[in-house]
């Protein structure tokens, strides 16, 4: 069959049928004079010699759908190769070239479905786990809606924007967010941190971030123990390090009162308690918090931490 008319056959059909047909028969459709993968991306590169266009099913990347519809690493992997082939720069934050294009990126795709295994695809394959994406909220910057690396403010706002969302903030917000597939998004957000992605455990007035809240409260206490062991293990000059130790008594604070009762809880609230080994007046405090609210689980992992310390009650 003349070339010209298998691209016409091809661009007609929807992602689910010309995924199929490379499953199917990769002889004819993945090969080297022809292969469905990198005519996809050979469009979404001719995309930006037409701005500007409306995004629609007929235009959006093949590798966005294969992600959200559940196909296997082994496709995603081909489709992967074909994108770097074409486009060897930014495919994976979806920017295929100086035009902005409103689509999320394939690790915020991935994030949002609960894909743990393609978390870690694509991060082998190049994903930045810094491009920021963002839907349209008030109080974000003028590139919302669009993949950008650093957020553009309005120079004339009177105060600080906030920042779009990178992977790892998205991942932490996604576990608080959806209802299902809790393991799999806890999952996705320490496989980014993993890979070297870090949220701020406080905000600008040293005040306990609102990341930090959404991880204790959503069983991510391991990756908070990881952050700031690395943060109060600096030299005792790190601004960082000062900024976080004079926090802590907040943070066992709001731990010790504020927590649902669980073993992973307990372990942050011991972890706090060795770290800051707080004065007896100061657990007495904490006691009196928790008797309050009926918090006996959190006093008993207080006495356990500080028993470990060899203090006394």
């Amino acid at each position: 069959m003349p070339l010209e008319i298998l691209l016409q056959i091809v661009g007609h059909m929807d992602p689910a049928t010309r995924i199929g047909l490379a499953q199917a028969s990769p002889i004819h459709f993945v090969n080297a004079n022809f292969n469905i993968f990198v005519q996809d991306a050979q469009f979404q590169v001719q995309l930006q010699d037409t701005p500007p266009h409306t995004e629609t099913d007929d235009t959006r990347p093949l590798l966005l759908w294969a992600i959200e519809n559940n196909v296997g690493l082994p496709v995603l992997d081909q489709i992967i190769t074909a994108y770097q082939h074409v486009n060897p720069g930014q495919w994976a934050d979806s920017i295929w070239g100086p035009l902005a294009r409103e689509l999320p990126t394939p690790l915020w795709a991935a994030i949002r479905v609960a894909r743990p295994d393609v978390v870690d695809l694509l991060l082998q394959r190049g994903a930045n786990y810094g491009t920021r994406y963002c839907l349209m909220l008030r109080g974000r910057c003028n590139r919302q809606g669009y993949p950008h690396h650093q957020c553009l403010h309005p120079p004339a706002h009177p105060a600080p924007l906030e920042q779009c969302s990178d992977a790892l903030e998205y991942a932490v917000r996604a576990v608080s967010t959806y209802l299902d597939h809790r393991d799999q998004r806890q999952a996705i957000v320490r496989r980014l941190v993993q890979a070297g992605a870090r949220f701020e455990l406080l905000d600008a007035g040293d005040n306990i971030s609102a990341l930090f809240r959404r991880a204790t409260w959503h069983g991510l206490h391991d990756v908070l123990i990881l952050m700031m062991d690395e943060i109060l293990n600096l030299p005792s000059g790190d601004t960082r390090r000062a900024r976080l130790a004079g926090a802590l008594d907040e943070m066992l604070r709001r731990v010790a009162c504020d927590l649902p009762r669980d073993g992973d809880h307990n372990m942050l609230l011991e972890y706090l308690v060795n770290r800051w080994a707080p004065t007896t007046y100061h657990i007495q405090q904490l006691y009196d918090n928790c008797q309050a609210e009926g918090r006996l689980h959190s006093m008993a992992a207080i006495r356990r931490a500080r028993r470990a310390l060899g203090l006394q009650r």
